[in-house]
């Protein structure tokens, strides 16, 4: 998984950036092959030099990625459940209720509900 500069951003603002660069690798370029031959080189080592703290693209696997957000989620009090579906909500005018289904495994088989591939659990 590719973070940009963008990411980055948002992500000293949430105190996770640090963590993420160091975590990370740096791709300095990206080469495009044809028939086994190199024809192309682009660099990226400078992208965004003056625009942006962060003047690369990171490569950051998504697993890795996952464990760091929840692990920061987890410490600041949030807990993630999966799976779940929103299937109804309640507007209290300056927040909204919503209650997830849960879709574990005692809940399946769960069913194709639209040509988007998600899911309905059989509750």
């Amino acid at each position: 998984m590719a973070i940009q500069a963008r990411t980055l951003e948002l992500y000293r603002q949430l105190g996770l950036a640090d963590e993420t660069v160091a975590a990370g690798k740096r791709n300095i370029a990206l080469n495009m092959w044809v028939r086994g031959k190199r024809r192309a080189r682009l660099s990226l080592q400078d992208a965004g030099e003056k625009l942006t703290p962060y003047p690369f693209v990171l490569v950051y696997p998504q697993d890795l990625h996952e464990r760091l957000l929840l692990r920061h989620l987890g410490q600041a009090g949030v807990q993630v459940q999966r799976p779940v579906e929103l299937v109804a909500f309640e507007d209290r005018k300056d927040y909204v209720v919503a209650p997830p289904t849960s879709c574990a495994p005692a809940s399946l088989p769960c069913s194709p509900r639209s040509p988007m591939a998600s899911t309905r659990c059989a509750n």
